[in-house]
């Protein structure tokens, strides 16, 4: 029969192989978790939020363009 010591060890190692099998969460930033968030959002076929045309894209473009001139 098993002594106590034997049991709390091999107890001690089931554990101890659970926790190193299990995958580390990811340390994410604030501001990686809005990225993520916003990709989420995104329609896969085209790679842009739904809802968002290629002409709102550019009308963005030109704004963005001649508010840095």
């Amino acid at each position: 029969m098993p002594s106590i010591k034997q049991i709390i060890g091999a107890v001690a190692l089931g554990f101890v192989s659970l926790t190193s099998a299990l995958p580390a969460q990811p340390k994410l930033s604030e501001r990686s978790l809005n990225n993520f968030a916003l990709a989420t959002r995104q329609n896969p076929a085209t790679g842009l939020p739904d809802g968002l045309t290629d002409v709102d894209v550019l009308q963005l473009y030109v704004f963005f363009v001649l508010e840095a001139i």
